[in-house]
């Protein structure tokens, strides 16, 4: 590309020596916009500082204080964990046996006490030990209800027994 020269129509930039002087408008000088932001800023800093100075004093490192043992607050919790590890110590066979025993009666008595209709807040899922219970009650109310349905039967057969019956060979027996 070559050069070009001024275009020799155009007319004169404008010369500020010509024009009057404006009045001092603080929003318009960027320096004073500056100085504004920079003090309300420095304002809004001021009152973090102040809400961190705040909180910290409230703030308690309470972690910090167990570690050295200076918190009162954990005083009741160390007596029971070193009561606890009195009990760390493994059981003999003797109490192992007894909680073991322990452990299948609980057992038995949640099978045997597994809660019946009227007494039971059914939920949605399946008590086994209540459905298992309530089957086998149904199996024996039905069984009960065979034999009673059974019992007049073989009471009636009991009645015709061979030896009294009465048989005739004759033809107008028959």
């Amino acid at each position: 590309m070559t050069p070009r020269a001024a275009p020799t129509s155009a007319p004169p930039s404008k010369s500020r020596h010509h024009e009057m002087p404006r009045e001092y408008n603080e929003d318009e000088d960027p320096a004073a916009r500056r100085r504004k932001k920079k003090s309300y800023y420095a304002k809004l800093r001021q009152q973090e500082i102040e809400r961190e100075r705040e909180l910290a004093e409230k703030y308690r490192d309470r972690a910090k204080e167990r570690r050295d043992g200076v918190n009162k607050d954990y005083e009741e919790t160390e007596l029971i964990s070193t009561t606890a590890n009195y009990r760390a110590v493994g059981p003999t066979a003797e109490a192992d046996k007894s909680a073991a025993e322990k452990r299948r009666q609980l057992i038995q008595e949640s099978k045997f006490l597994g809660g019946d209709m009227e007494h039971t807040h059914l939920v949605k899922g399946l008590d086994f030990a209540l459905l298992q219970k309530v089957r086998a009650e149904i199996a024996s109310k039905e069984k009960e209800e065979e034999e009673l349905m059974e019992k007049p039967q073989k009471e009636t057969k009991k009645d015709e027994d061979p030896e009294n019956k009465i048989e005739f060979k004759t033809r107008l027996g028959e």
